[in-house]
């Protein structure tokens, strides 16, 4: 089973009748969002009910599928404040009603992370967004689960999708970009599933692949953010001599996307593998250092913010990563971390101390530049010119330069595409959640294009 946001776990507990009268306020349903980021927000839906002198908690979280989700445990603090926790994956929700009892207004936490959530009483839920490209339950091609792992690493769990027709097929493995994800590439804020609608748009263009869950995402085993990027890059490796030996296949690639793309080049640099061909989506050819601090520029810039506010944004980056790639070790970075966050929201400074997890501590140090010169196989690159997270005009130049004698190495910039390839307007990543395409058909087709010209 996919793993969202939440998780359905066992009501547990025993509530006292004396702080019946005080819960009997919260019951009813409730509804709000989730602010995740600046203008990017996960509609919630709270249901608390009572049965028997017994008092349950529900939520909803309509924009990834998830309903009914119960809370583990539900209290009554002495103010009056009531505290729902969701034990099996970390959240508490804590919060206090209004004078009026038509609102509760408190903290979500969840890993470490805090966030500020309202919820409005009989309040309509925001509505999903169209997702027009997510295919049905009746798909034109073979889906298998298939389980691996790499030397060392936990169990792994994927899909292979096997066109219709005579085989064997040009296959392509994919890669999740930046962050604990899903093989569908799920993005919780944004409700976009990219990889569960490329991989239909291949398999009907005749094109196999097999896409799979991070490390303790999903169906997979393991730690995400105890795990480093090398580590990413030895599933990676694993995954690619999976499927090299499974008769359906004729030639094997890689396709990443964002990081992604790190990991191809890391996998063929330290661990072996040979591609027949690599597709990069929004890859970045630079340290991922300085990628990071690319980005405080410009998401500053594509939200508004003054050139000098991308500035000062770019200078707290750059100290930021300055401090964990310069320690020996991730807990070695966290003082400075720490230091340096103490004047920023409660909120962001808790996703902020991420920084000097085994992930980040790895990813910062990452360059997949020399790997990709390494390497001699065919390469797509492809970018956005409104991508604020991968910049095309200073990552595709480098391409070009690496790729520029390599025969069927070809870099294209797309025309008004984000980083996850939608076509945008201003290209901020508060715009992909309100864009119901969840990527362009034209890249698309020039992947599956490019792909078929390998055989």
């Amino acid at each position: 089973m996919r793993r969202a946001l939440f998780f359905l776990v066992v009501l547990s507990g025993f509530f006292s009748s004396a702080w019946a009268r005080g819960l009997d306020d919260y019951i009813g349903d409730w509804a709000g969002n989730l602010e995740v980021a600046p203008g990017v927000s996960l509609p919630l839906v709270l249901h608390v009910t009572e049965a028997a002198g017994e008092y349950a908690a529900s939520l909803d979280s309509p924009n990834q599928g998830a309903f009914g989700m119960t809370a583990s445990d539900i209290a009554l603090e002495e103010d009056g404040t009531i505290k729902l926790t969701f034990g099996d994956i970390g959240a508490v929700y804590t919060a206090h009603l209004s004078e009026d009892g038509t609102a509760m207004t408190g903290s979500f936490v969840q890993n470490g992370a805090s966030f500020d959530l309202t919820l409005v009483k009989d309040a309509e839920p925001t509505a999903r967004i169209p997702r027009p490209q997510e295919p049905g339950d009746d798909r034109p091609y073979q889906e298998e689960e298939i389980t691996f792992s790499s030397e060392g690493g936990p169990l792994l769990s994927g899909t292979f999708v096997i066109p219709e027709g005579k085989g064997p097929f040009l296959t392509v493995v994919l890669l999740n970009g930046s962050g604990p994800q899903d093989r569908d590439e799920y993005l919780p804020p944004f409700d976009h599933k990219p990889f569960l609608v490329l991989a239909d748009h291949l398999a009907k263009a005749g094109i196999a692949s097999f896409r799979y869950d991070d490390r303790g995402m999903g169906s997979s085993e393991g730690s995400f953010a105890s795990s480093t990027v090398n580590q990413f890059a030895g599933d990676a490796a694993a995954a690619l001599a999976l499927i090299e030996k499974r008769p359906e296949v004729r030639k094997a690639g890689y396709l990443g996307h964002s990081e992604g793309g790190v990991s191809a080049g890391l996998a063929i640099g330290e661990y072996g593998a040979k591609p027949k061909f690599v597709v990069t989506l929004a890859g970045p050819f630079t340290n991922i250092g300085d990628v990071l601090i690319e980005q405080a520029e410009s998401i500053t810039l594509a939200t508004g913010g003054s050139e000098a506010a991308a500035k000062a944004a770019m200078a707290q980056q750059k100290l930021f990563v300055d401090a964990v790639v310069n320690a020996e070790t991730p807990e070695a970075a966290c003082p400075l971390i720490q230091l340096y966050s103490a004047s920023v929201p409660a909120a962001q400074r808790d996703q902020i101390m991420q920084l000097c997890t085994p992930y980040f501590w790895s990813l910062l140090r990452s360059d997949p530049a020399p790997h990709y010169r390494a390497y001699k196989g065919p390469v797509l690159a492809l970018f956005g010119s409104k991508d604020v997270q991968v910049l095309a005009d200073v990552h595709a130049p480098i391409a070009e330069e690496i790729f520029r004698k390599r025969k069927g190495a070809e870099v294209i910039v797309f025309e008004g595409k984000n980083h996850l390839f939608q076509s945008a307007e201003t290209g901020a990543m508060t715009e992909y959640g309100e864009i119901e395409e969840t990527m362009s058909p034209e890249v698309m087709d020039r992947i599956a294009e490019w792909i078929a010209d390998r055989r």
